[in-house]
């Protein structure tokens, strides 16, 4: 457990590392990013489609998946993709996106003196988001709906269920560069209740999860 506790955390901090070094470049270099002297610098333009990638941590629950069953949760890295639009009107911006995390997390607890495993491989989601630019920081927050394969499985079969349900957040974004962004953020998503049959064994099961990311997008003008 040590090991893999140490493996998650090397996952978060190192990705946080690289956003604070790019963060203070950037403020080291302000008119050399922008082309401008900081005593005419204009703020950045946040409008415009952005593809990016983000990597982090999700932390698992599930609750009452077969009678008898212990509620149980675990954590686990991730990894995805996510691509949106922004308009910024002043210091206000708003705008949509959708994103794809392959997580691979499995939720290890017993149910009837037997083991039992809940998880997902992947989550999606497709959230707006709105916020205010501070000093050229982005502090936004976000929601919408949630789609996930969850995965229950016993010894004597899994089954698979597309389970829908919703996300909220928050998060903050700067740029680092002209056409680069960096974000960390925090997403919790419920996606509900999930039914089906397990090895000959209905279950009912709640499944939800916290992600927390860290990623950097490119802005396309």
């Amino acid at each position: 457990m040590p090991g893999q506790v140490g493996f998650l955390m090397r996952w978060l901090v190192a990705p946080a590392i690289v956003v604070c070094s790019l963060a203070a470049a950037q403020a080291a270099e302000p008119a050399r990013a922008y082309g401008f002297s900081p005593a005419t610098r204009v703020g950045y333009d946040w409008n415009g489609f952005y593809a990016g990638v983000f990597g982090g941590l999700s932390r698992d629950a599930a609750q009452g998946a077969l009678p008898g069953a212990h509620d149980a949760g675990d954590a686990g890295v991730l990894g995805g993709v996510v691509a949106g639009v922004s308009r910024q009107q002043g210091g206000f911006v708003f705008g949509a996106e959708v994103d794809l995390a392959m997580t691979g997390n499995d939720v290890a607890t017993t149910a009837g003196g037997g083991p039992l495993s809940v998880g997902t491989t992947w989550i999606s989601t497709l959230r707006g988001r709105a916020g205010i630019n501070i000093e050229n920081l982005f502090v936004y927050g976000t929601a919408g709906i949630a789609l996930g394969d969850v995965e229950v499985a016993v010894p004597t079969g899994s089954d698979h269920s597309i389970a829908a349900g919703w996300v909220a957040g928050a998060g903050i974004e700067f740029p680092i560069g002209e056409r680069f962004t960096a974000r960390a953020e925090y997403l919790y998503s419920d996606l509900g209740s999930v039914d089906g049959n397990a090895g000959g064994t209905a279950f009912d099961t709640q499944f939800d999860s916290h992600q927390v990311r860290a990623g950097i997008t490119y802005k396309f003008r």
